[in-house]
């Protein structure tokens, strides 16, 4: 826990619970504890900003530097998403590759490192925003416009389709949170 940032340990004075500003909030496991423990709304919108900051200029840059290899992988991501129709199972391990190799296409070794980041706050993301009828199959479409932008070579078709599917996303959060509202 000390590596995460969230305990402090001295000798004479014990171990002590750091403050929340300093702990490694993009942590997976840190992450993980705080989906455990109820995550609460203020944090689940500074985790869509973070994606708001990096995704749409991600597929910017992916769409003018992923290699034909790169594109075969984001397509055959968003064909497995389109196979799994409305199973939630079947649907979140293509999309969180999705979005990892959105980033790997951008071809920056700074942004690879962004992978697992993103992929934890999908992941939490996913476990809190609940998914209304017909949500799969419409966030399967977004992301088939992300693939056809960035194969288009057209980054700001790219980057109006990533938030187009962030502008989504929001959606189903309010909606989740609002049907949990008391």
């Amino acid at each position: 826990m000390a590596a995460k940032r969230l305990v402090k340990s001295r000798p004479k004075t014990g171990t002590r619970v750091r403050p929340r500003r300093d702990w490694n909030l993009l942590d997976p496991d840190v992450l993980a504890w705080q989906l455990e423990a109820g995550l609460d709304r203020r944090f689940l919108d500074a985790a869509l900003e973070l994606r708001q900051l990096i995704e749409p200029q991600a597929a910017r840059l992916a769409a003018g530097r992923a290699t034909e290899a790169q594109l075969a992988a984001l397509a055959q991501a968003h064909d497995e998403m389109e196979r799994a129709g409305e199973d939630i199972e079947r649907f979140m391990e293509p999309d969180l590759r999705f979005h990892g190799l959105l980033l790997e296409a951008c071809n920056n070794e700074v942004l690879e490192h962004m992978v697992e980041i993103v992929g934890a706050v999908l992941r939490t993301l996913f476990a809190v925003s609940g998914q209304p009828p017909g949500h799969l199959s419409r966030a399967a479409r977004l992301h088939g416009a992300i693939v056809d932008a960035v194969r288009a070579r057209d980054p700001d078709a790219a980057e109006q389709a990533v938030l187009s599917l962030l502008e989504d996303t929001a959606k189903n959060i309010e909606r989740a949170f609002g049907a949990s509202s008391p």
